[in-house]
């Protein structure tokens, strides 16, 4: 059986690469595409929730996957217009029960929820010892609201700052007169974990409007594999994470100059059930592609 996954040049989508090798683990052949042209051979086509008005083939068995709900603005309108137009396929995957009863689709169409996962090789790297970096923040840049404030904070107590992801010139030249802050631009994901193993601690920020304080912050999960000691802001997944962990969560707000940064107590969580490996293995995906593939 051949599986087609159709990526997207705006998103990582790491989903789709841990399908990929969960997949091709339990001998499948995958293939990753930008063009759903190029999936002509595959027998199931997964693709990632979009405007997607109709299938581009009648024979064949679509998945979506519903990873996230739409970015700011006008977020209800463009998931209305997402829940209405797009074609109904043969399965859908949820990354939550959350995302599940927001889209609340009222038809037969099966579903499934598969939590977000981190990459198995994260577990099984080695860190530098020493630390090239004070701060790594990874992921979205220009969207999050807020971020500017608090990298001046961190750099103004003297830390330096790794920046990985996308950044526009105008956030880049408000650092201009930094000389602490470093800029990677985007980077293969693969190639996400050199980076972390340089720094001592992991920045996750998420911003305190919908539909973003809603939702797993993947990021988080990531900067625990590699042992980083993460500063957070409080949102509802991470009170939610930090309760279920028993542990503290170090909030931007609890650090106010390096001794705050030294003296504070950093706990880990166990990240072991967020392997895509385990997700995937517990929800029985190879399983649902054989009997979707069957019907």
């Amino acid at each position: 059986m051949i599986i087609g996954i159709l990526l997207n040049s705006k998103s990582y989508l790491p989903e789709a690469y841990a399908y990929q090798s969960f997949l091709q683990k339990n001998n499948f052949k995958v293939i990753l595409a930008y063009n759903e042209t190029e999936l002509i051979n595959a027998n199931v086509i997964i693709m990632f929730a979009g405007f997607f008005i109709k299938k581009k083939y009648i024979n064949k068995k679509y998945i979506i996957d519903y990873a996230s709900i739409s970015t700011p603005p006008f977020v209800k309108i463009k998931d209305i217009i997402k829940k209405k137009l797009t074609f109904k396929p043969n399965l859908r995957l949820f990354n939550s029960e959350f995302i599940k009863n927001y889209y609340n689709f009222n038809d037969n169409i099966p579903f499934v929820i598969r939590k977000a996962g981190i990459r198995d090789q994260f577990l099984n790297i080695n860190n530098f010892k020493t630390k090239k970096y004070d701060i790594i923040y990874s992921g979205s840049i220009d969207s999050r609201r807020g971020l500017q404030n608090i990298f001046t904070k961190y750099l103004n107590l003297g830390c330096s700052i790794l920046v990985v992801g996308s950044a526009s010139d105008t956030f880049k030249n408000y650092f201009q007169n930094y000389k602490k802050i470093f800029f990677t631009g985007r980077i293969p994901y693969e190639k996400v974990a050199d980076y972390y193993c340089q720094c001592e601690y992991g920045l996750n920020y998420i911003p305190e409007i919908f539909p973003y304080n809603y939702q797993y912050s993947l990021k988080f999960l990531e900067y625990s594999a590699f042992k980083l000691k993460v500063i957070s802001n409080r949102t509802i997944f991470m009170e939610q994470l930090s309760k279920k962990n028993k542990i503290n969560l170090i909030s931007v707000d609890m650090i106010n100059n390096l001794s705050d940064l030294k003296n504070l107590k950093f706990e880990d969580i166990d990240v072991g059930e967020y392997k895509w490996s385990t997700i995937l293995k517990n929800i029985k995906f190879d399983q649902i592609i054989k009997d979707l593939c069957a019907e």
